[in-house]
């Protein structure tokens, strides 16, 4: 049975997305895997008592037998929840313990929508965003339904690369809920709708399966506000993106701020080296 893999720090945040995981996996017929991992190193480890490094092992275990029997009796027993405390780099750690079981993805919350704090600048995000596995980032408020349309933010080196590699989660999307797809490229600088530009990304209707997506084109200085000109007027459950080597978010420009307002999930897919 495939895996949701959901990272918990026993901040709201942290068990909203352990909620929508559970929905999801209930959604989905997987089970989840409560990690938490408790970032000591040896030296700290050693400069703790043994009476408070065990008290404060116990306070996490405890936390999380309590996450576990909320969720639980959320699904009514239908999925199963697995808890796992680690201690260590989160990275690594988290890397070990995802790579026999493959998850399908990786659940993380936070109290941001789409900012660089998600993407760039939250030390536990951005670390774990470099793993090889999906990334679905929930919202705070963000709670879970049928995944009815999905919009992709892409450019034409994601239809031959990246959204190719990402086809088997998305089959199991398509599988479960029939989508809609929505293919946003926002044109920047100097970039002008030509034909050629318009027929390269009509390759995606060659995309293998059910993809198919409507394609749209925006003009705007820069892709977040591409972005946000598009989530004004139209809903998506989830926002698909496949980061680049530089970010294109910034939280201290206000266009990036525009979407903090939106309550959508946004699932972050590695490229493949």
């Amino acid at each position: 049975m495939r895996s949701i893999v959901v990272p918990v720090n026993f901040t709201s945040s942290a068990a909203n997305a352990a909620r929508y995981a559970t929905d999801m996996a209930l959604a989905l017929g997987m089970d989840v895997h409560l990690v938490n991992v408790l970032e000591m190193s040896p030296a700290s480890c050693n400069e703790l008592s043994a009476g408070i490094h065990e008290e404060l092992i116990n306070s996490c275990l405890e936390s999380l037998q309590q996450l576990s029997e909320e969720l639980n009796r959320r699904c009514h027993g239908l999925v199963r929840i697995a808890t796992d405390l680690e201690t260590g780099d989160i990275q690594r750690r988290l890397s070990d313990f995802c790579k026999p079981i493959a998850p399908f993805v990786i659940v993380c919350g936070s109290s941001e929508i789409l900012a660089g704090k998600v993407l760039e600048g939250s030390p536990t995000i951005n670390r774990i965003r470099h793993l090889h596995w999906p990334l679905l980032i929930v919202p705070k408020n963000a709670s879970f339904h049928s995944i009815r349309n999905i919009l992709i933010a892409c450019d034409n080196e994601d239809i031959h690369n990246g959204i190719v590699n990402a086809k088997p989660l998305l089959e199991t999307i398509n599988q479960a809920f029939s989508p809609r797809y929505v293919a946003l490229h926002v044109l920047v600088n100097d970039e002008a709708l030509t034909d050629r530009l318009s027929a390269e990304f009509q390759s995606w209707k060659n995309f293998p399966g059910t993809l198919n997506p409507a394609i749209t084109f925006i003009k705007q200085p820069n892709v977040a506000m591409g972005i946000a000109e598009y989530l004004e007027s139209h809903n998506a459950d989830l926002l698909l993106i496949l980061p680049k080597k530089h970010g294109w978010f910034d939280t201290r420009k206000s266009h990036s701020k525009n979407i903090l307002s939106k309550i959508v999930p946004i699932l972050s897919l590695n490229r493949k080296k």
